[in-house]
Parts: structure tokens; sequence; C-alpha cells
């Protein structure tokens, strides 16, 4: 068994004159006394100085050492559970126990001659009622069944001042029926807890589908919106086109009407322009209107360019007959005018023909004469 004795030595001084003041051993507290009593003592930690004066004048004469060192032992406590006096857990703790390292803490330990520090703890366990709990519980309670002894046990032990303890739980052990009830507690709740995650997971599975519902019909009236948006902006194109059409046919059949008018106008000053030329002289007309005079001068000069045209054309055929002249030799004069007739095929200015014309050709020279009246009206 393993010594759970704080006072690790405990001899006399034998303190003279010549001899070495005690030292403080590391991880232990110096302890000088009177045999005398325990209560006559002086506790020296590490930091503390040790003078022979002081031991001679208190009369010092034994010396101890007190372990600051922790000490470990295992302690266990049973429970039985309100379902039956069989029906029981039994907890398993593990203690840290050193004394303070404080100089009262020290000497409590040394005047109480404490050399077991695990009787210390335990009997203050035993004495303030470790096992008492405030009620009683069933093995489904164990839970809170452990939880107030622990509560219980840091209680009993934080009114041991001088000491340093700490503990912990390493285990616990269930009887076998309450071990069973446990599990099939622990199962049960596990199925509630599935069945309830399966549940919330349905809830949010259902709301996901009808926010996604929701969601499908907002887009779906969106697009029925931009649908129908779009059906009337088409509908305002074709009005606004076909208006358009209508106003570019209504634009168009008025510049017609007016063009037509002005056409109108333009024949009716026409024809009695006409009619003042055919029963006046143009003389006359100037005389009263001078435009007559510059209408006149434009017909006069369509006139002039006419003539001056057909002279010019009847210069080139004159040309042409020449060289046709030269190229079919001797031929008499019927047969040459049936042929340039037939080359051209079309009436020459002025007019050629038997009946109204004689034509002669001497040395290469083509003279024309009898030029009709109409001709000479125009020359």
């Amino acid at each position: 068994m393993v010594s759970m004795n704080p006072i690790i030595k405990n001899e006399w001084l034998n303190f003279t004159l010549f001899s070495e003041v005690p030292k403080v051993p590391e991880d232990a507290a110096l302890i000088l006394y009177q045999s005398a009593s325990r209560d006559m003592c002086k506790v020296y930690l590490l930091e503390d100085a040790v003078y022979s004066a002081e031991i001679r004048k208190l009369h010092f004469d034994r010396k101890a050492h007190i372990s600051l060192k922790p000490f470990m032992f295992d302690w266990n406590v049973k429970f039985l559970f309100s379902n039956s006096a069989a029906q029981y857990v039994q907890l398993f703790f593990s203690f840290t126990v050193s004394a303070k390292d404080k100089k009262e803490a020290v000497k409590t330990v040394f005047t109480n001659n404490v050399t077991d520090i695990s009787a210390v703890v335990l009997e203050k366990l035993n004495q303030y009622g470790a096992l008492n709990l405030s009620r009683e519980y069933n093995c489904l309670e164990a839970p809170l069944l452990i939880a107030e002894a622990k509560q219980k046990i840091s209680d009993i032990v934080e009114r041991i001042d001088y000491l340093k303890i700490k503990f912990e739980q390493t285990s616990d052990v269930y009887d076998a029926i309450s071990q069973k009830y446990i599990e099939d507690d622990i199962s049960d709740k596990l199925r509630k807890a599935e069945i309830e995650a399966q549940r919330k997971s349905l809830e949010r599975d259902t709301e996901l589908a009808r926010a996604q519902q929701k969601k499908n019909e907002i887009e779906k009236i969106e697009a029925e919106n931009a649908a129908e948006s779009a059906r009337i902006k088409h509908e305002q194109a074709l009005a606004e086109e076909a208006y358009q059409t209508e106003l570019s046919a209504k634009q168009k059949a008025r510049e017609r009407a007016i063009a037509n008018e002005e056409a109108e106008n333009i024949a009716l000053k026409a024809r009695k322009r006409q009619e003042l030329r055919t029963n006046h002289s143009i003389d006359d007309l100037i005389a009263v209107d001078d435009s007559f005079r510059l209408q006149e001068q434009l017909a006069q000069q369509r006139r002039d360019r006419e003539r001056e045209n057909m002279q010019k054309d009847f210069e080139v055929k004159l040309g042409m007959m020449k060289a046709a002249k030269e190229l079919l030799g001797d031929v008499d004069d019927a047969q040459m005018v049936e042929i340039i007739k037939n080359m051209f095929a079309m009436p020459m200015a002025p007019q050629i023909s038997e009946s109204s014309s004689k034509t002669m050709l001497t040395d290469n020279n083509i003279v024309i004469s009898d030029i009709s009246e109409d001709d000479k009206t125009d020359v």
C-alpha cells in the first residue's frame, strides 16, 4: 500500500554552536519545533532563511519535513436508485491531494499529525454525508444523480482549507437491470431524435417545396406579364406602323391631288393661252401680257434647235450617201435612191422623193432641189 503520510521526516535536531543550520528541502517545508510541544514550531518554506540564533533562542531541538508533493488515491461510492433496492450506480473517483504551500496549512498538517492524507478527505466525506443526496433518483435520472454527487463532494472538500484537493470521476458502474433500462432509454431517445430529425427534415423539404412553388408561380406571372407587355408593344408597333402608313398614304394622296390640281391648272392655263393665241395675234398678246413674249422666244428657240438638228442630220445622211456612191460605183439614180432608202429604212429630212424632188449626181456631188413648202417655212 502506498504511504499517504505527508510527514516524510521527523527527527532530533542535535544543533550545537558549530552545527550547520538545517536547509529547506525541495518540494517540502521545514518545521523546527520543541519536543515538548508541537505547537511551539516554526515553518520554513523554500524562500525562507534559517538562522542559528533563532534556533537557540526558541530552543528548537527537533525538525520535520512536510511534503508538498501531491498524493493520489482512488475512492468509490454507491448510490441506490429509487426503482428498487437491487438497482444502483457505483461512481469511481480519482483524488489528487497535497498540503498547500502556505505556512499555516503546513503547520496544520504537522500539528494535527496527519499521517494519512487520504483519511482526512474520506473522513470529511463521511462526516458531511456524501451519500445523502437531496432526493431519490431513478435509474433514468442517473446523470442528475451524478451531477449532484459531484457538486456535494466539491462542497465538502472545499471545507478542508489547508489541503489542495482535485478530483475527477473515472468511471461508473450500473447494475444489469439499470444498465438495460438506460440502454433502452438511450435507444428510444435516439429513435425519437431520428424521428424528430426526419420530421424537421420533412418540414424543411415541404417548406422548400412551397417556396419553390411560390417562386415558380411568381416566375409564371412575370413571364405572363412580360408576354402581355410584348404583345401590347407589338400591337402598338403595328398600330404605329399602320398609322404611319395611313399618314404616308394620305400625304401621298394630298401630294397627288396637289400635283393633279397643279397639272390641271397648268393645262387650263395652257388651253387658255392656246385659245388666246388661236384667237389673237402674238403681237396683240405680247402687248397685253409680256409673258407671251418669253413663251414666244422659248418656242422660237425650240424651233431653231429642231431646224439645226434636222440640218445636221441631213448633212450626215448626205455624207453617207456619198460614201455609198463611192462604194457602189456606176448605178443609175433610181437604183441609188432605192438603195439609200433600204440602207437607212427611215425618212430623210429634207424628204427625198421622186415626185417632189429632183436629184442630180455629178462628179461625186449630190445636189437636191425643190424643197417642200413646209421645209421652207421652217427654214
